[in-house]
């Protein structure tokens, strides 16, 4: 356990990260749940606090503390994501938990910001002046814009934790060693699973095999 100035500007609580990552999920909670706690296991740094003797107590936890599987938990009333304690965990008052502010945004769970010192260069330069678009270019979308937006696409952050639930860290499997259709096929069954569960079940639908293939590493 560790003792260190706390920042609130530093971090964020997990109740307001489940619910940003809800709604890029379509309103999946459990696959918000999949996707927090990915991260949590990747190296997402979090911090624990709660009372114990009328004391408040910090702690940070290391990425093994989050692998349980039922270590994250959806509570009803209100509904946001909370820390569930295993037997003689934390015995005490109420357990809150926060995510490294700069970690969530980096792990895609939290909007990125702009630091002060940017902001403030950005307010004492003046504007650059642009030339006009031509009518050909303004007409053209941007392929890059569309290939960034496709990488970090709401479909394709649901493709990754599905997939990731199936495969985990070994990585994916080959086209000699798994066929596309068989590939799909799979992860249809296991982004059942994991839909399933949701209450209330996203409104988008499950991915596209492109964004299944794209992600797989499989784009021709």
């Amino acid at each position: 356990m560790a003792r260190a100035t706390f920042k609130v500007a530093d971090w964020v609580s997990l109740a307001e990260v489940g619910e940003h990552v809800k709604q890029i999920n379509g309103g999946s909670r459990e696959l918000a749940r999949l996707d927090i706690q990915a991260a949590l296991v990747g190296g997402c740094r979090s911090l624990l606090r709660w009372i114990k003797d009328g004391q408040e107590v910090r702690e940070y936890p290391p990425p093994a503390f989050w692998r349980p599987s039922t270590r994250l938990g959806w509570d009803d009333l209100p509904q946001r994501l909370c820390v569930r304690r295993l037997p003689g965990e934390y015995e005490g008052g109420q357990l809150h938990a926060f995510l490294r502010r700069t970690d969530a945004a980096q792990w895609g769970l939290w909007p990125a910001l702009e630091s002060p010192q940017a902001k403030q260069q950005s307010k004492q330069q003046p504007p650059e002046k642009r030339e006009p678009a031509s009518a050909d270019a303004q007409s053209q979308p941007r392929a890059s814009k569309r290939r960034r937006n496709q990488r970090i696409g709401a479909q394709t952050r649901r493709a990754r934790v599905v997939l990731k639930r199936m495969y985990g860290p070994e990585g994916y499997p080959t086209r000699d060693e798994v066929s596309d259709a068989d590939l799909y096929d799979r992860f249809a069954k296991e982004y059942e699973k994991v839909e399933g569960k949701a209450n209330p079940r996203s409104r988008l639908g499950m991915p596209s095999l492109a964004t299944v293939l794209r992600e797989v590493g499989r784009k021709d």
